[in-house]
């Protein structure tokens, strides 16, 4: 008798356990397909073009603009910062990555790699903010894979879709695209994606983002900027933003 309970209890926590990853995966899927499905994005892929071009520099996290993250159903507070991003001449667009996460007090160092799948130019960059006519605005898409230290306590790996937007001047410089970065509801460097235990029981919903997280439901009720809701205050946000951008990761 005590087997079948045991069976039982196994069995209920698979079910949890899928039921999660189809709720998150559908969420991450339908998030990458609104952005490759954007009518506002011209067909021609540019990738190829790219992959001689080190795009560390759009791909970096800023120390005075971190990152917002969440990770779970309850939307507790996530924090992510690349400490290192180096482009691998070995293969084409892909990029190695080291930095830290953090959920609480609970710091994890961690390393993988970011890959750069699509770059496509916007027809109309009017629809996205006031953008000088001299510039081309485009699009990065890619998957990435961070696997954090097994020997430290709470740890598993983040796996998802990432997009990047940036424009390329007239002088054929490619940079990050913060033009309208004042303006509201602006937003860059968009990951979405899951983290999941080593042991594979805990499967999370997590994404995070430059100035918006993505796919945030009814977290981030702000209007002009980020505002987390009463609603999560406890999960993390009580003291946002004034500890906001304290160097934690060093």
């Amino acid at each position: 008798m005590k087997k079948f309970y045991i069976l039982i209890l196994f069995s209920c926590v698979l079910s949890i356990s899928f039921s999660q990853t189809s709720a998150d995966s559908l969420k991450t899927e339908k998030w990458k397909n609104e952005i490759l499905n954007d009518q506002n994005l011209d067909a021609t892929e540019h990738i190829s073009e790219l992959q001689d071009v080190d795009l560390s520099a759009l791909l970096k996290t800023d120390a005075s603009d971190q990152p917002l993250g969440f990770i779970s159903d309850n939307y507790e507070r996530f924090d992510i910062f690349f400490t290192s991003v180096k482009k691998n001449d070995a293969r084409k667009n892909e990029y190695l990555i080291t930095g830290k996460t953090r959920v609480k007090q609970n710091v994890c160092d961690f390393k993988g790699t970011i890959n750069l799948t699509s770059a496509k130019y916007y027809i109309h960059k009017s629809d996205l903010g006031n953008y000088p006519d001299s510039i081309h605005l485009g699009i990065l898409i890619g998957t990435y894979l961070f696997e954090e230290d097994p020997t430290q306590p709470h740890t598993g790996k983040l796996q998802g879709f990432l997009a990047v937007r940036y424009y390329v001047t007239s002088g054929n410089k490619i940079l990050i695209d913060d033009w309208n970065n004042t303006n509201n509801n602006y937003s860059n460097q968009q990951y979405v994606g899951s983290w999941i235990s080593y042991d594979g029981r805990k499967i999370q919903q997590c994404n995070w983002g430059s100035y918006r997280i993505p796919a945030s439901g009814d977290l981030d009720i702000g209007k002009n900027e980020f505002s987390p809701s009463d609603k999560y205050k406890a999960n993390g946000w009580e003291k946002y933003p004034s500890l906001f951008n304290t160097i934690w990761w060093k």
